[in-house]
């Protein structure tokens, strides 16, 4: 096998994300990977024009098996860049949709004829929330999202590499039974969770039958299963969800602090009417004033206390707690593994970190994040069944209740739990804690599917466990080459738990064939890392997850080459670049964000740099590895002196920016801001791929430069 016959497929991130990224693609290269590499578009443009450019990604990955797939950090774009994006490519004259949203331009065609955009910016503007409006009926717009996992079929595994571990210097806070943390779970029952089992393979529709029936049945959709396949119907009614809200909350303590969760980026009809009904709750029990500060969202003042409940919970996995704090998870479909899941963590004395250990998310296609949601405006039946019209499943609905169908399709099953378990074997995690809970008709088909395959792994010692039990072993008892399963949504909320804090974590899947693929991060929200960028120059994306899962995409890679020197090389070059992360950091080479969290020198001062530096630093240290190792021998001492030289400027530059950043406030910041509008206006940026850094004259000397400098250097482009 050549180095060409095995390659990774990329699909970059859009804005600052994909300049940090284009950053990482340079060090790629330097570094001589023994193998291609192959970008496929997913930027923020393609995305709002074509909503196919996800599926020629996948597809391209399917019909190709040699190729390894590293996926950009999924930033969902907000309703402004996506606005934005619409006016830039309209006066481009790029403003035309592809795929299945190509009807789309003869609507376009008929508002350019009658906003006529391009006569002034008053008439762009009303022509561009008039194109917006598009997107919602013909789903041509927004973020991917988890959507290339289920088009994949990819077990999504999250973990912090042994080195990470090593390195951290964050102690996750001990939690004991007189931790001040009281969790309140709307708990499901046989009347609000329905299950049944779907024994042949069919395609089920999912009706809406009003009680009174001179109103039209409702069609909401409609799923392929395979057979023996369950199905449920979750559902949430207002007076039963406020009954139970007030008997938790009625007797509270006015020194309790109050938080409440769910998923409502994922199941939105069944959790906004959550939020809705417990905010009520707070308003009319006049507890809005106890909401807990880490739980207060700036831009929602309506959802007061509401958040995602897995990002909920790893907030307070790095906090000590010394405030009383009740949290109310109020969604049955996981409520009570949540709080089982904390209460274990407080009785078995807090966090331990890993070893060689992984959670696995068994990412079961259209399960759970492809629910079939419903919320009914007047009573009627909620009603399931089968193409030849046989009734499957029904629920009884009064006015305002939502509901969601989910399935757990057998294949896709026994394609997850098979690729688990080789993928565990293969990599030397000889303990699986396998946490589907087998009382429940729902999972219990995973066991029967782990019973039938685990008979071809005899050196694995397999555990099945209750959901909650197995993560809390897992979580406190300091797991060591272990794999946890978990279904996808009590996946999500225990790999966001087991962060911790440490900095920086990996995501990496396996696809039934057993090739592997990566999911890197971005270390923070894009937005606000954009508006950043733009107001001090100073790139802030944290490439450390990108270095760790490039790597992890080397070796997985490597897994196909045969012996010789180029698999040697990539192995190398693999454990080079995560080695260059912790020989930075021992240097006091640091972001901003991860400043203290890892080992460094003592003698060693801190320098805090950029997203683009701190590549730099990892780029150099790689390489001097690689070529002690004799792996690269066409750089000359002279080229690493010319790269540290660079390195040094890269670093009293990114002093310099943030000491500016420090001392003259927001008055460099407007500067700076309008010199990057000027240079949007002026066509210099991409306004959907920008680059904010900072442009040195050469006229400067990087030894002369500091914050009055730079105030001085802008004031000058700003009014010039």
């Amino acid at each position: 096998m050549t180095k060409t016959q095995y390659r990774l497929a990329i699909t970059k991130p859009e804005e600052g994300a994909g300049a940090a990224f284009d950053a990482m693609s340079e060090l790629l290269v330097s570094l001589k990977i023994p193998y291609t590499t192959q970008e496929v578009s997913m930027d923020l443009s393609e995305r709002v024009l074509n909503p196919e450019a996800v599926k020629d990604a996948v597809n391209f990955v399917k019909n190709n098996p040699e190729v390894i797939y590293v996926k950009g950090p999924g930033i969902t774009p907000t309703d402004e860049q996506i606005f934005q994006t619409i006016i830039t490519l309209e006066k481009r004259g790029n403003l035309f949709f592809k795929g299945s949203a190509a009807t789309l331009n003869d609507n376009i065609a008929e508002l350019r004829e009658s906003f006529r955009p391009l006569e002034s910016d008053e008439h762009m503007q009303d022509f561009a929330k008039k194109t917006m409006l598009l997107r919602v009926p013909f789903g041509g717009l927004g973020s991917p999202n988890a959507g290339w996992r289920d088009d994949l079929q990819a077990n999504l595994k999250r973990g912090t590499s042994d080195k990470l571990a090593k390195n951290s210097l964050v102690q996750p806070p001990k939690w004991e039974t007189t931790t001040p943390l009281t969790i309140a779970a709307f708990a499901p029952t046989e009347n609000n969770r329905l299950t049944a089992i779907i024994e042949k393979p069919t395609t089920f529709t999912v009706n809406f039958e009003p009680e009174d029936k001179s109103s039209p049945t409702e069609k909401i959709g409609a799923q392929e299963v395979s057979g023996n396949t369950p199905v449920r119907i979750s559902s949430f009614n207002e007076a039963e969800v406020k009954a139970w809200a007030k008997s938790v909350l009625g007797n509270i303590s006015p020194q309790t602090q109050i938080a409440h969760g769910t998923k409502q980026t994922v199941l939105k009809k069944s959790d906004v009417s959550l939020i809705g009904w417990i905010q009520n709750v707070l308003d009319e029990l006049n507890l809005a004033t106890q909401i807990a500060p880490f739980a207060r969202k700036k831009d929602a003042p309506d959802k007061l206390g509401a958040l995602l409940v897995d990002d909920l919970f790893s907030r307070l996995s790095t906090t000590e707690l010394t405030t009383p704090t009740m949290i109310l998870s109020p969604n049955h479909s996981y409520g009570t593994y949540v709080k089982d899941v904390w209460d274990g963590i407080k009785t078995n004395g807090g966090f331990k970190i890993t070893q060689n250990s992984e959670i696995v998310r068994a990412s079961a296609t259209r399960d759970h994040y492809k629910a079939i949601e419903y919320k009914a405006e007047k009573p009627g039946t909620l009603a399931i069944k089968d193409k030849d019209g046989n009734a499957i499943l029904s629920k009884k609905l009064a006015g305002g209740d939502a509901a969601m169908v989910t399935h757990f399709d057998r294949a896709r099953v026994k394609s997850m739990v098979g690729s688990t378990l080789k993928s565990a074997n293969e990599n030397g995690r000889k303990n699986i804690l396998f946490g589907f809970d087998k009382d429940d008709p729902y999972y219990e088909i995973a066991v029967d599917e782990l019973d039938a395959i685990k008979g071809q792994y005899p050196n694995l010692n397999i555990e099945v466990l209750d959901a909650a039990k197995a993560t809390v072993k897992y979580l406190t008892g300091g797991a060591k080459d272990t794999t946890l399963m978990l279904n996808n949504i009590y996946g999500d909320f225990a790999t966001d738990i087991e962060l911790n804090g440490k900095g920086t974590s990996y995501s990496v899947g396996t696809l039934p064939d057993g090739r592997g693929v990566v999911e890197l991060g971005s270390g923070g929200t894009a937005p606000d890392l954009i508006t950043l960028w733009k107001e001090t120059c100073i790139l802030r994306f944290n490439p450390m997850s990108f270095i760790e899962g490039i790597s992890l995409a080397i070796t997985a890679a490597t897994n196909k080459l045969p012996e010789g020197k180029e698999k040697n090389l990539a192995i190398a070059t693999a454990k080079a670049l995560e080695d260059g992360i912790y020989l930075s950091t021992n240097k006091g080479i640091v972001l901003p964000i991860v400043k203290g969290k890892f080992r460094k020198n003592p003698d060693a001062e801190y320098k805090e740099v950029s997203t683009e530096t701190f590549l730099k630093s990892v780029e150099l240290e790689a390489i001097r590895i690689l070529k002690d190792q004799k792996l690269i021998t066409d750089i000359s001492d002279e080229k690493i002196a010319h790269m540290q030289s660079e390195l040094n400027n890269a670093i009293a530059t990114d002093k310099a920016l943030f000491a500016a950043e420090k001392k003259h406030g927001q008055k460099w910041k407007e500067l700076t801001l309008t010199w990057n509008n000027k240079r949007e206006a002026s066509s210099e940026i991409d306004i959907i791929k920008p680059h904010f850094s900072i442009d040195i004259p050469p006229d400067i000397k990087i030894s002369t430069l500091n914050e009055d400098v730079l105030l001085n250097l802008q004031a000058t482009r700003a009014t010039s």
